[in-house]
């Protein structure tokens, strides 16, 4: 209902069964700290409207999450995602009548990295990129949205699956803390993806639409 009243130019048509699942894992999740969703499904089923636009504006603006960190597969391709939120930061009437203390240019506004006028900070990075030990302010991320982490590209490689791989374990988990929440609602490009293995991984929710 959120999406439609705010972004009725995205929200156009009937939800899914994915979209109504998917629309009761992100309601409320702000609240239920610590929880790590990992959700598969096919391409062109807005998962990035959903999750990396409509649930991380909604966040953003209500101030529910003071610092959140988009992550894809490029640098360019996370910098795509954050500039649609930036977008109807700037633009969208109704959030700008809405929520007068977020919307509008804030006092960081860049490529990579945005803080909204209430104070909340956004920042994206390419798979790869250092992560763990980054701060707004004295804050570690509390939200970590993980969208579309490997191309068709580098999906082949074996080295370079179990590299990204362990780039997530390693550095982008390690990143957050006991309250960070982390969505992981990607399309599965290979039997071997970070995707996949974040459905069965420990104290991921993981489910394949």
């Amino acid at each position: 209902e959120w999406g439609r009243r705010f972004l009725p130019h995205y929200f156009r048509y009937e939800s899914s069964a994915f979209h109504d699942s998917l629309d009761i894992d992100l309601n409320g999740l702000h609240v239920k700290r610590g929880t790590r969703i990992a959700r598969i499904a096919p391409r062109e089923s807005a998962k990035s409207t959903w999750t990396t636009l409509a649930y991380l504006l909604r966040c953003s603006v209500e101030g529910w999450e003071p610092y959140s960190i988009i992550l894809s597969d490029t640098a360019r391709q996370a910098g795509k995602l954050l500039r649609d939120v930036r977008h109807e930061v700037e633009t969208n009437q109704a959030i700008r009548e809405a929520y007068p203390d977020a919307a509008g240019v804030g006092p960081k506004w860049a490529e990579t990295a945005i803080q909204l006028r209430n104070g909340v900070t956004i920042e994206c990075l390419g798979a790869g990129n250092k992560i763990r030990g980054n701060r707004s302010g004295a804050s570690r991320p509390s939200l970590i949205i993980l969208d579309d982490l490997q191309s068709n590209d580098d999906i082949q490689s074996a080295v370079l699956r179990e590299r990204t791989y362990d780039w997530v374990t390693r550095e982008v988990i390690p990143a957050g803390s006991e309250q960070t929440n982390f969505t992981s609602i990607v399309t599965a490009l290979h039997r071997e993806a970070v995707a996949v293995k974040l459905l069965t991984a420990p104290r991921w929710n993981g489910r394949v639409f």
